[in-house]
């Protein structure tokens, strides 16, 4: 390490270790004791010998450096400073432990990727206008609207920022659109734009004139931030990142101004998301310190969550068997899931202690939850190690995309690996299954279509 580099490192154990000190001072409750050294593992591991945050303009990478200071500093803090935080599964202890262990793994984790896939590697300045062929993309999107026309009820699955699906008036189709369907009026909400852009980047490029640029900024924001399903502020926060790394490649003279104004539209859209949530499906009051630490926790879990998780295992580890894990791992795959028994899965078994039993299903096992009930204590983190793979995988092909395509999907991929790291392993292979494979496929197609046709070319020469 490079004098200065230590130094730096130095200066930052230093800032950590003094302020873990201060944790100790004002933390009152034995429980939470343990606690104070979780911010102190992210600053000497993740910050100080890691430094993740240098890698900013990687998009997984990004998210992860927002999500993990969430959980691993902003989170602690409020628990250890709040005098009445309450365990009401009285594993909070346990939770911590397991907290500890995943942050440990993951920061040795990060170590060796962000020195040997993220060191001295940007994204290359060669995009090429000439290179995107999209004559598939465009087919899958000609069969959106085709289906679209057949069925306009299938918009009642999305909300506009400016107008509620409860507002708009659609005729019944005569075919419900499920399945592969649904699957194809998903691709084509994320193609279309895309499409659109890349004839005003083409003429950006050509006459450099700002008007081209504006026109994109509106096409991205449109698709990609004031249409989102239901009160999802996922289905917000991921295209609406990947849109910003996008740009921020395209139009390199505007980096400033879109990394400006990007996170302030994202801030307004979760506002009104959060507000349509309240108002048509109703939220605990998070306006309280407590409800605050309770809402983080729920989305970005927290120790309380991995308690849970530990919880679940001890009483349900008999109910796991081998159809439970494959379940898990093909229960989300299209037209296949009818055949899995849904409910015969690890996340069932976390909701059952989560909710106290009842019937409810919408809370998240984490992905060391998942690696627990698979692997045991000791490898529960295979299935995070696995999404933060696959992370580094598509920032590593974002950062060699020469075509404007393959940076859109690309951008896509790593937010969401980055996104979705502390969640588990059967979302993640949903959105592979449903979207990463499909995509992947379509590039293929475009790129043997284009060769064909240079080889057809080269011929007739």
């Amino acid at each position: 390490m490079k004098k200065e580099g230590l130094g730096q490192a130095v200066f930052i154990s230093s800032f950590f270790t003094l302020f873990t000190i201060f944790l100790l001072f004002i933390n009152k409750s034995t429980s939470t004791i343990l606690l104070v050294f979780v911010p102190l593992i992210y600053g000497i591991l993740y910050i100080s010998i890691a430094k993740i945050y240098v890698y900013l303009y990687n998009p997984g990478m990004f998210l992860l450096n927002c999500i993990s200071v969430i959980r691993y500093v902003v989170i602690p803090i409020l628990i250890i400073t709040y005098p009445t935080y309450i365990d009401e599964y009285g594993s909070l202890s346990q939770g911590i432990n397991f907290m500890i262990f995943e942050e440990f793994c993951l920061g040795i984790l990060l170590i060796y990727v962000t020195k040997k896939f993220y060191r001295n590697r940007k994204p290359i300045d060669n995009l090429k206008i000439n290179k995107n062929n999209t004559l598939t993309l465009k087919l899958v999107v000609a069969c959106a609207i085709f289906i679209i026309v057949l069925n306009p009820t299938v918009l009642l699955q999305y909300k506009f920022f400016f107008l509620s699906t409860s507002e708009m008036t659609l005729s019944k189709g005569r075919w419900l659109i499920t399945g592969l369907g649904g699957m194809v009026v998903d691709w084509g909400k994320l193609f279309l734009p895309l499409l659109l852009s890349l004839q005003f980047i083409k003429k950006y490029k050509k006459t450099n004139n700002d008007i081209y640029y504006y026109l994109t900024l509106i096409v991205i924001l449109f698709f990609n931030l004031m249409i989102f399903s239901g009160t999802s502020r996922n289905s917000v926060v991921m295209p609406a990142t990947a849109s910003m790394f996008f740009l921020l490649n395209v139009f390199p003279n505007k980096r400033k101004s879109i990394f400006m104004f990007f996170p302030l539209i994202i801030t307004l859209v979760i506002l009104r998301l959060t507000l349509l949530k309240v108002n048509y499906i109703g939220v605990s009051n998070i306006s309280t310190w407590g409800g605050i630490i309770d809402y983080l926790e729920s989305h970005f879990l927290g120790p309380k969550q991995m308690g849970i998780v530990i919880i679940a295992k001890e009483r349900y580890s008999e109910f796991f068997t081998i159809n439970t894990l494959l379940n898990d791992i093909l229960g989300n795959f299209p037209g296949l899931s009818q055949y899995f028994d849904l409910e015969n899965r690890t996340n069932t078994l976390y909701n059952l202690v989560y909710h106290h039993g009842g019937p409810a299903r919408d809370a998240i096992i984490p992905s060391m939850g998942q690696g627990l009930f698979y692997f045991g204590y000791v490898f529960s983190f295979i299935p995070q190690m696995l999404i933060i793979l696959g992370m580094v995988k598509a920032d590593s092909m974002y950062r060699k995309a020469n075509d404007f395509a393959s940076l859109y999907f690309f951008s896509y991929f790593g937010v969401r690996f980055g996104f979705t790291y502390i969640q588990n392993i059967s979302i993640i292979l949903s959105f592979i299954y449903s979207m990463i494979i499909p995509i992947l496929l379509f590039l293929y197609i475009d790129t043997r279509i284009k060769l064909r046709r240079k080889i057809r070319y080269a011929t007739k020469e």
